[in-house]
C-alpha cells in the first residue's frame, strides 16, 4: 500500500522504504537511511542498492514521495562489491582486483595529499601514457612517489573496486589506443564516445589521487577537434559522482546531457611558427 508523504522534508527522518517520483517522472526507491545519505534502488541497476549522499542531484526536483507499507518481502542489501565493465575496451577477468583495507590504511600513512597540489593544470598534449603521467606529475612534483606514477595498491569507492593495479598500464594503453584511432565524424557521436572515455578512465583509476582532473584533460583534448571545451567549473562534485555511477551501469543519458549543457566554443591560439590549430595525433 502507498501512503503519500505530504511534507517532503520528512524524507530525512523517514525510516521506511519510500518510492520517490521526480518532476521528470523518473522514480526510484529509498531503501535505507544512513547518517550521511541513503541506500537507493535505481531503475536498471542489476547490482542491488546504491549509496547516494544527501547532496546528490537525484534528490533535487522531487515531485512526490510515498511510503511503501506492508511489504511482504524486505529489501535485500547485497554485501558483494560491484562487478566492473568497460565500454570502449574488453573487460578481462584479471582486471578484477582484490581489495585489502589494511593495505590501503598502511598506504595512507605513507602518502598524504599535499595542500600545494595544483588546482589547474596545463593542457594534455597527446593520448599517450607518457603524456598522461607527466601531466599528473605536474599536480605536485615534490611528491615523486605519489604523482606521475601509477598506484601500487588496489582501491575502491563504496563497493566499486577499480582495475587491479598490476594491469593499470595495460588497460590504460588499450583505452588510449581506442581514443587515438577513433574515426568518429559527428559531434553527437563524439559526445557519447567521450562519455565512455571518461567512464572507462575512472574505472581504471590509475592514480592514487587526481584521476578526475586528468580525465577532464583527456575529454578537453578530445573535444579540440570540434573546437569545443567543457566549463568544468559549472559542474558540482555530486553531479560528477552521480553521472559516473549511472554511466558505469550503461546509463549515459545524464552525463551526455550534463556535458552538452556545459559545452562551449573554444578559440585556439594559432601556433606562431606553423600558423595552424593544434591537431590530435591519430
Amino acid at each position: 500500500m502507498l501512503t503519500p508523504i505530504p511534507n517532503l522534508e520528512k524524507l530525512k527522518i523517514c525510516n521506511d522504504v519510500v518510492l520517490v517520483v521526480r518532476k521528470s517522472r523518473y522514480s526510484f526507491l529509498i531503501l535505507k537511511k544512513e547518517t550521511n545519505g541513503y541506500f537507493v534502488a535505481l531503475p536498471g541497476n542489476k547490482d542491488g542498492e546504491m549509496f547516494m549522499p544527501h547532496d546528490s542531484d537525484i534528490f533535487e526536483s522531487i515531485d512526490s514521495a510515498y511510503v511503501l507499507n506492508n511489504l511482504k518481502i524486505k529489501p535485500h542489501f547485497s554485501k558483494q562489491d560491484y562487478k566492473q565493465k568497460f565500454w570502449l575496451i574488453d573487460w578481462e577477468s584479471k582486471y578484477a582486483g582484490f581489495y585489502d583495507k589494511n593495505i590501503v590504511l598502511k598506504s595512507n600513512t605513507l602518502h598524504s595529499l599535499d595542500p600545494s597540489v595544483l588546482e589547474t593544470l596545463p593542457e594534455l598534449v597527446d593520448f599517450t601514457l607518457t603524456c598522461i603521467t607527466e601531466l599528473h606529475r605536474e599536480l605536485c612534483p615534490e611528491l615523486i612517489n605519489q604523482y606521475g606514477v601509477f598506484r601500487k595498491i588496489n582501491l575502491k569507492r563504496n563497493r566499486t573496486i577499480f582495475v587491479d593495479y598490476k594491469y593499470i598500464e595495460e588497460a590504460l594503453e588499450k583505452l588510449l589506443y581506442q581514443v587515438r584511432t577513433s574515426q568518429i565524424a559527428s559531434f553527437n557521436d563524439g559526445l557519447v564516445f567521450l562519455c565512455k572515455i571518461y567512464t572507462d578512465f575512472q574505472t581504471i583509476h590509475p592514480f592514487l589521487d587526481g584521476n578526475n582532473k586528468i580525465a577532464m584533460k583527456i575529454v578537453d583534448l578530445y573535444l579540440k577537434k570540434w573546437g569545443k571545451k567543457i566549463s568544468w567549473e559549472n559542474i558540482s562534485t555530486s553531479q560528477f559522482h552521480y553521472w559516473t555511477r549511472c554511466a558505469r551501469m550503461g546509463h549515459f543519458r545524464a552525463m551526455i546531457a550534463g556535458f552538452r549543457e556545459n559545452i562551449q566554443n573554444y578559440s585556439y591560439q594559432l601556433d606562431a611558427k606553423k600558423n595552424e590549430i593544434p591537431k590530435i595525433t591519430n
